[in-house]
Protein backbone atom coordinates (compact mmCIF):
# COMPACT_ATOMS: atom_id res chain seq x y z
CA UNK A 1 0.00 0.00 0.00
CA UNK A 2 1.30 3.53 -1.20
CA UNK A 3 2.24 5.59 1.96
CA UNK A 4 1.63 9.66 0.88
CA UNK A 5 3.32 12.48 2.84
CA UNK A 6 -0.62 12.95 4.09
CA UNK A 7 -0.45 9.78 5.73
CA UNK A 8 2.92 10.49 7.38
CA UNK A 9 1.93 13.99 8.66
CA UNK A 10 -1.41 11.65 10.34
CA UNK A 11 1.16 9.52 11.51
CA UNK A 12 3.55 12.15 13.01
CA UNK A 13 0.37 13.94 14.64
CA UNK A 14 -1.30 10.84 16.40
CA UNK A 15 2.65 9.38 17.44
CA UNK A 16 3.61 13.05 18.76
CA UNK A 17 6.66 12.42 16.23
CA UNK A 18 7.97 16.04 15.52
CA UNK A 19 10.80 15.64 13.55
CA UNK A 20 8.76 13.07 11.35
CA UNK A 21 6.53 16.30 10.78
CA UNK A 22 9.11 18.59 10.69
CA UNK A 23 10.69 16.96 7.76
CA UNK A 24 7.44 16.14 6.07
CA UNK A 25 6.32 19.78 6.14
CA UNK A 26 9.76 20.52 4.91
CA UNK A 27 9.42 18.09 2.11
CA UNK A 28 5.59 19.13 1.36
CA UNK A 29 5.61 22.36 2.83
CA UNK A 30 1.65 22.55 1.02
CA UNK A 31 0.84 20.33 3.59
CA UNK A 32 0.40 23.43 5.92
CA UNK A 33 -2.34 24.61 3.65
CA UNK A 34 -4.18 20.96 3.60
CA UNK A 35 -7.47 20.52 5.39
CA UNK A 36 -9.71 17.20 4.76
CA UNK A 37 -13.14 16.90 4.03
CA UNK A 38 -14.41 18.97 7.25
CA UNK A 39 -12.01 21.89 6.29
CA UNK A 40 -10.08 20.30 9.62
CA UNK A 41 -6.10 21.88 9.16
CA UNK A 42 -3.28 19.57 10.70
CA UNK A 43 -3.79 22.34 13.31
CA UNK A 44 -7.04 21.26 14.18
CA UNK A 45 -5.66 17.32 14.17
CA UNK A 46 -3.07 18.20 16.38
CA UNK A 47 -5.79 19.99 19.09
CA UNK A 48 -7.43 16.76 18.86
CA UNK A 49 -4.89 14.95 19.45
CA UNK A 50 -3.64 16.69 22.24
CA UNK A 51 -0.27 17.45 20.88
CA UNK A 52 0.56 20.50 22.35
CA UNK A 53 4.16 20.95 21.25
CA UNK A 54 2.91 19.88 17.85
CA UNK A 55 0.41 22.88 18.11
CA UNK A 56 3.28 25.05 18.94
CA UNK A 57 5.60 24.20 15.98
CA UNK A 58 2.91 24.43 13.43
CA UNK A 59 1.88 27.65 15.10
CA UNK A 60 5.82 28.77 14.04
CA UNK A 61 5.04 28.00 10.66
CA UNK A 62 2.37 30.31 10.22
CA UNK A 63 -0.81 28.65 10.39
CA UNK A 64 -4.09 30.32 12.30
CA UNK A 65 -5.22 29.43 15.74
CA UNK A 66 -8.57 30.66 14.54
CA UNK A 67 -8.92 28.80 11.65
CA UNK A 68 -12.41 27.04 11.29
CA UNK A 69 -13.73 24.11 9.36
CA UNK A 70 -15.96 24.63 6.16
CA UNK A 71 -19.57 23.80 7.87
CA UNK A 72 -19.52 23.70 11.36
CA UNK A 73 -16.83 26.60 12.19
CA UNK A 74 -15.23 24.90 14.51
CA UNK A 75 -11.65 26.03 15.61
CA UNK A 76 -8.49 24.04 17.31
CA UNK A 77 -9.89 25.38 20.67
CA UNK A 78 -12.95 24.01 20.31
CA UNK A 79 -11.52 20.63 18.83
CA UNK A 80 -8.93 20.75 22.36
CA UNK A 81 -11.86 21.64 24.73
CA UNK A 82 -14.36 19.13 23.53
CA UNK A 83 -11.37 16.46 23.20
CA UNK A 84 -10.70 17.89 27.19
CA UNK A 85 -7.43 18.44 26.74
CA UNK A 86 -6.90 21.52 28.56
CA UNK A 87 -3.10 21.99 28.11
CA UNK A 88 -3.77 22.77 24.23
CA UNK A 89 -6.47 25.11 25.57
CA UNK A 90 -3.96 26.70 27.62
CA UNK A 91 -1.77 26.40 24.60
CA UNK A 92 -3.94 27.86 22.12
CA UNK A 93 -4.99 31.10 24.24
CA UNK A 94 -1.38 31.64 24.57
CA UNK A 95 -1.30 31.84 20.61
CA UNK A 96 -4.40 34.47 21.19
CA UNK A 97 -7.01 31.60 20.02
CA UNK A 98 -10.31 34.08 20.08
CA UNK A 99 -11.65 32.13 23.68
CA UNK A 100 -15.35 33.10 22.55
CA UNK A 101 -15.36 32.00 18.85
CA UNK A 102 -18.69 30.35 18.31
CA UNK A 103 -19.29 27.10 15.67
CA UNK A 104 -21.98 27.38 13.43
CA UNK A 105 -24.42 26.45 16.50
CA UNK A 106 -23.24 29.57 18.48
CA UNK A 107 -21.22 26.86 20.86
CA UNK A 108 -18.07 28.19 21.94
CA UNK A 109 -15.29 26.11 23.41
CA UNK A 110 -17.08 26.33 27.23
CA UNK A 111 -19.80 24.80 25.64
CA UNK A 112 -17.56 21.89 24.32
CA UNK A 113 -16.13 21.57 27.38
CA UNK A 114 -19.28 21.02 28.95
CA UNK A 115 -20.56 18.60 26.77
CA UNK A 116 -17.29 16.37 27.03
CA UNK A 117 -17.40 16.77 30.70
CA UNK A 118 -14.07 17.86 31.12
CA UNK A 119 -13.90 20.37 33.75
CA UNK A 120 -10.25 21.51 33.78
CA UNK A 121 -10.83 22.84 30.35
CA UNK A 122 -13.55 24.44 31.58
CA UNK A 123 -11.45 25.81 34.49
CA UNK A 124 -8.80 27.21 31.99
CA UNK A 125 -11.69 28.92 29.93
CA UNK A 126 -13.00 30.93 33.04
CA UNK A 127 -10.12 31.89 34.18
CA UNK A 128 -8.51 33.35 31.09
CA UNK A 129 -12.38 35.43 30.48
CA UNK A 130 -14.75 33.17 28.71
CA UNK A 131 -18.07 34.07 28.52
CA UNK A 132 -19.68 31.80 30.42
CA UNK A 133 -23.29 33.35 29.58
CA UNK A 134 -22.87 33.03 25.78
CA UNK A 135 -26.28 31.51 24.40
CA UNK A 136 -25.88 28.95 21.52
CA UNK A 137 -28.40 28.71 18.74
CA UNK A 138 -30.62 26.99 20.64
CA UNK A 139 -30.61 29.31 23.68
CA UNK A 140 -28.65 27.38 26.34
CA UNK A 141 -25.58 28.08 27.95
CA UNK A 142 -22.44 26.20 29.38
CA UNK A 143 -24.75 25.88 32.43
CA UNK A 144 -27.79 25.07 30.90
CA UNK A 145 -25.24 22.03 29.73
CA UNK A 146 -24.14 21.26 33.03
CA UNK A 147 -27.17 21.20 34.46
CA UNK A 148 -28.58 19.17 31.96
CA UNK A 149 -25.89 16.59 32.43
CA UNK A 150 -25.95 16.14 36.04
CA UNK A 151 -22.03 17.77 35.84
CA UNK A 152 -21.22 19.09 39.47
CA UNK A 153 -17.28 19.75 39.11
CA UNK A 154 -18.71 21.79 35.88
CA UNK A 155 -21.75 23.57 37.55
CA UNK A 156 -19.15 24.79 40.82
CA UNK A 157 -16.42 25.87 38.51
CA UNK A 158 -19.45 27.76 36.83
CA UNK A 159 -21.07 29.63 40.10
CA UNK A 160 -17.50 29.95 41.24
CA UNK A 161 -15.69 33.70 40.92
CA UNK A 162 -12.62 33.50 38.78
CA UNK A 163 -10.14 30.72 40.31
CA UNK A 164 -6.84 31.49 41.21
CA UNK A 165 -3.82 29.73 42.80
CA UNK A 166 -3.50 29.72 46.35
CA UNK A 167 -0.85 31.41 47.94
CA UNK A 168 -0.35 29.65 51.22
CA UNK A 169 2.61 26.72 51.13
CA UNK A 170 0.95 23.22 51.30
CA UNK A 171 -2.34 24.57 51.58
CA UNK A 172 -5.80 22.31 49.36
CA UNK A 173 -8.45 24.43 47.46
CA UNK A 174 -11.24 22.42 45.64
CA UNK A 175 -13.24 22.42 42.59
CA UNK A 176 -15.98 20.57 42.45
CA UNK A 177 -15.91 16.78 43.08
CA UNK A 178 -12.79 15.99 41.52
CA UNK A 179 -10.38 18.76 41.04
CA UNK A 180 -7.62 19.67 43.73
CA UNK A 181 -5.72 22.67 43.73
CA UNK A 182 -2.09 22.62 46.25
CA UNK A 183 -0.46 25.44 46.53
CA UNK A 184 3.34 25.38 46.05
CA UNK A 185 3.87 29.20 47.67
CA UNK A 186 4.39 32.40 45.49
CA UNK A 187 8.01 31.89 43.51
CA UNK A 188 10.38 34.60 41.24
CA UNK A 189 7.64 33.31 38.76
CA UNK A 190 4.07 34.10 40.61
CA UNK A 191 1.84 31.94 42.60
CA UNK A 192 2.37 28.17 42.20
CA UNK A 193 0.05 25.61 42.03
CA UNK A 194 -0.33 21.91 41.58
CA UNK A 195 -3.30 21.04 40.27
CA UNK A 196 -5.32 17.21 40.55
CA UNK A 197 -7.95 16.20 38.54
CA UNK A 198 -9.31 12.66 39.98
CA UNK A 199 -11.20 12.49 37.05
CA UNK A 200 -9.25 12.81 34.27
CA UNK A 201 -6.17 10.89 36.64
CA UNK A 202 -3.82 13.68 35.73
CA UNK A 203 -1.25 16.15 37.37
CA UNK A 204 -0.67 19.71 36.03
CA UNK A 205 1.59 22.58 37.15
CA UNK A 206 0.05 26.49 37.22
CA UNK A 207 1.76 29.73 37.57
CA UNK A 208 -0.43 32.40 38.80
CA UNK A 209 -3.35 31.30 36.60
CA UNK A 210 -2.06 30.08 33.76
CA UNK A 211 -0.48 26.03 32.81
CA UNK A 212 3.00 25.49 32.73
CA UNK A 213 3.70 22.79 30.83
CA UNK A 214 1.69 19.83 29.72
CA UNK A 215 -0.51 17.35 32.36
CA UNK A 216 0.85 14.56 33.67
CA UNK A 217 -0.89 10.88 34.10
CA UNK A 218 -0.96 9.41 37.37
CA UNK A 219 0.43 6.57 36.00
CA UNK A 220 3.82 8.65 35.86
CA UNK A 221 4.01 8.76 39.61
CA UNK A 222 3.64 5.36 40.57
CA UNK A 223 7.14 5.09 42.30
CA UNK A 224 6.23 8.26 43.99
CA UNK A 225 2.56 8.45 45.10
CA UNK A 226 2.84 10.40 48.25
CA UNK A 227 1.77 13.68 47.09
CA UNK A 228 -1.29 12.64 44.94
CA UNK A 229 -2.64 10.27 47.75
CA UNK A 230 -2.31 12.75 50.25
CA UNK A 231 -4.08 14.98 47.77
CA UNK A 232 -6.78 12.21 47.61
CA UNK A 233 -6.80 11.94 51.16
CA UNK A 234 -7.84 15.79 51.49
CA UNK A 235 -10.15 15.51 48.92
CA UNK A 236 -12.68 12.54 50.70
CA UNK A 237 -12.12 14.24 54.00
CA UNK A 238 -13.63 17.53 52.21
CA UNK A 239 -16.80 16.77 50.61
CA UNK A 240 -14.96 15.28 47.32
CA UNK A 241 -16.29 11.93 45.50
CA UNK A 242 -13.13 10.09 43.64
CA UNK A 243 -12.23 6.82 42.95
CA UNK A 244 -8.58 6.20 44.37
CA UNK A 245 -5.91 7.65 42.49
CA UNK A 246 -4.40 4.10 41.38
CA UNK A 247 -7.06 2.23 40.66
CA UNK A 248 -6.93 1.77 36.99
CA UNK A 249 -9.92 2.24 34.79
CA UNK A 250 -10.09 0.38 32.06
CA UNK A 251 -10.53 2.19 28.44
CA UNK A 252 -13.41 0.71 26.07
CA UNK A 253 -12.31 2.66 23.11
CA UNK A 254 -8.84 2.47 21.79
CA UNK A 255 -7.67 5.87 20.66
CA UNK A 256 -5.31 5.11 18.70
CA UNK A 257 -6.20 4.88 14.92
CA UNK A 258 -4.69 4.51 11.16
CA UNK A 259 -2.92 7.39 9.95
CA UNK A 260 -5.49 8.10 7.24
CA UNK A 261 -8.29 7.92 10.02
CA UNK A 262 -8.20 11.50 12.08
CA UNK A 263 -11.79 12.32 12.19
CA UNK A 264 -13.44 15.22 14.41
CA UNK A 265 -15.04 13.25 17.99
CA UNK A 266 -18.15 14.83 18.34
CA UNK A 267 -18.46 17.29 15.95
CA UNK A 268 -20.86 17.24 12.69
CA UNK A 269 -20.97 19.23 9.61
Amino acid sequence: MHTTPLDILKLGILEGDINLISETIKQNPYLLRYTDSYGASALHWAAKEGQCAIIEYFVGEGMSVNQVTLKSHHTPLHYAAAAGHADCVQTLINFNANIDACDINGKTAAHWACLGAHAVCLMTLKNHGADIEKKDVSGHTPMDIAEERHLAECIDILKQKRITPLTDHGTYGRVGEHVVIKSLGVGSMGKLSRIFDFYAQTVAYVIDDKYAGSESPFSAFHDNPREILSAYEWLQANGGNAKHPFIKIPRSINRRKSPAGIKPNKFQN
